[in-house]
């Protein structure tokens, strides 16, 4: 690997060409240790003007090193107490635990455990695998569930950016329910309790939902 002189950029900041390519990287201190940062540029001019927006972050205090630092496991239990916080219902938290937790184990496998080794095309191999055993219904549930909690995690400044923002998930069409008939209601009702057949009618002919059903008063 090659390198050229360092050039001050700034107070706090050096910047070098590094390796064959000649690609500008960034060089500095930050909260006691010193850090390396890729401009991604054989230009001087751009990486002079990115290492300029690296130095004041760094003096303004909005640098985070968490992108290459958090794991994805650390991320999801955050987000998961905050939801508790937020009074979520235990159900929500729940589901949403045994959905993330899905995708940490697929990144384990593919020995991917950091937060920002997310990625679009990684995320797709994801739903392939899941789309064999569950329905489109789930898939879309999973992929809206992931993608709020990514905008939790750029919210929180554990991620600069949410690598799944532009990433586009296909509402499944609506399936029709077969509701039953006026026929098969009463045949219900006459099997039934009296209580019962007041819970059973109300349902039937309101569309009222099981769980409203039990909060009415």
């Amino acid at each position: 690997m090659t390198e050229s002189k360092r050039i001050p950029i700034g107070n706090r900041i050096t910047i070098t060409q590094r390796g064959k390519k000649k690609i500008w990287t960034a060089e500095f201190w930050d909260d006691g240790q010193h850090r390396r940062k890729s401009l991604k540029t054989t230009n001087s001019k751009v990486a002079t003007d990115r290492a300029m927006k690296i130095e004041i972050e760094l003096l303004e205090g909005t640098f985070h090193k968490a992108d290459s630092e958090i794991k994805l496991e650390t991320a999801i239990e955050n987000y998961l107490d905050n939801l508790k916080t937020e009074g979520r219902a235990r159900k929500t938290i729940v589901r949403y635990r045994g959905e993330l937790y899905a995708l940490r184990d697929f990144q384990i496998a593919k020995k991917k455990c950091l937060l920002r080794q997310i990625s679009p095309a990684l995320f797709d191999q994801f739903r392939a695998i899941r789309k064999k055993d569950h329905s489109l219904k789930t898939l879309y549930h999973e992929g809206t569930v992931c993608k709020s909690f990514l905008y939790w995690c750029v919210s929180r400044e554990l991620l600069k950016q949410n690598p799944l923002k532009d990433y586009k998930l296909a509402k499944p069409p609506l399936r029709p329910k077969p509701s039953p008939h006026l026929e098969e209601i009463l045949k219900v009702l006459g099997a039934s309790s009296e209580i019962q057949q007041t819970l059973f009618a109300t349902l039937a002919f309101t569309g009222m939902r099981s769980g409203e059903l039990r909060t009415l008063r």
